[in-house]
Formats: structure tokens, C-alpha cells, sequence
């Protein structure tokens, strides 16, 4: 697999994934929902990202933001550019019933601004509103710009 093959390279020094569905919002061992895997499709995809050692698995869906993980895997799940689905008191997170509403503007939408070098990965989410005073190039190797 493509997986496999990167970090059989030399100069891998780690492994990241990427996937539109979140295999899970909070905990591993959550049921099947609208906004995350089945058990069925993430159990085998965790094991192999684990024989990887994938250090984090970045995705969407969920139209807002969470934090989870499985041992060493970090899981973020990063909400959208656009819109930013409301909490529904009382709700299934997992389910549709989880929102009442949405939201859509630069002080609620925004993006994830991540950071992979040599020495680590890091992540921040970052409200459209707040670009402006944000320094978004980050100098790369080499002096180079990027975002």
C-alpha cells in the first residue's frame, strides 16, 4: 500500500493519515454514528495505522472540532471552512439530533494550520477572523515560505 511503502522510505520520519470520515469523535469504542466509522471499518484501519505507527489521523465530517486517541494515534478532526454545525442540547454527537442549528462566518469558520518538521507535528485551528493577524507563512526548509 502506499502506507506501507512511505514508511518503508529512508527519509520518512513519521507517518500521518487523512480521511474525509473520522474513524471516531471521542472514543474508540463508541457505536456506529452518523459522523464516524463503524467498529467493522476502523477496528482493522487503526490496527494498521498502529503497525505503522502513524502518530495522527486528520479528517472532517463532523462540521466541528474534536480531539481524541487510541494510544499513541492522535485523531483531530477539524470543522469546516464554511459551515459550523450548533450542539444540540440533549443530542446524539454522533448523530444527526447532535446539532440545532449552524452557524457560518470568520468568527466561527476557520481551518487547521499544521506544522510537520524533523523534530515533531503539531496542529492549531485557526478562526477566519483571526488570519489577518496571524502569521500563516511558516518558513520551511530551506527558507522557504509556506502555508
Amino acid at each position: 500500500t502506499a502506507a506501507a511503502a512511505a514508511t518503508d522510505s529512508p527519509q520518512a520520519e513519521y507517518t500521518v493519515a487523512f480521511s474525509h470520515t473520522p474513524p471516531f469523535i471521542a472514543t474508540v469504542h463508541e457505536p456506529t454514528g452518523y459522523f464516524n466509522l463503524s467498529p467493522e471499518a476502523r477496528t482493522p484501519l487503526l490496527q494498521t495505522l498502529h503497525r505503522l505507527d502513524t502518530r495522527a489521523w486528520f479528517c472532517g465530517h463532523y462540521h466541528r472540532n474534536a480531539l481524541a486517541r487510541d494510544g499513541t494515534l492522535e485523531v483531530i478532526v477539524s470543522s469546516a471552512v464554511g459551515t459550523t454545525l450548533r450542539p444540540a442540547p440533549g443530542g446524539d454527537p454522533l448523530g444527526l439530533s447532535g446539532f440545532d442549528g449552524f452557524d457560518c462566518g470568520p468568527t466561527t469558520s476557520g481551518l487547521r494550520l499544521v506544522t510537520a518538521s524533523r523534530t515533531g507535528l503539531s496542529h492549531r485551528w485557526c478562526l477566519l477572523d483571526a488570519l489577518d493577524a496571524l502569521d500563516c507563512a511558516i518558513a520551511g526548509e530551506g527558507g522557504r515560505r509556506v502555508l
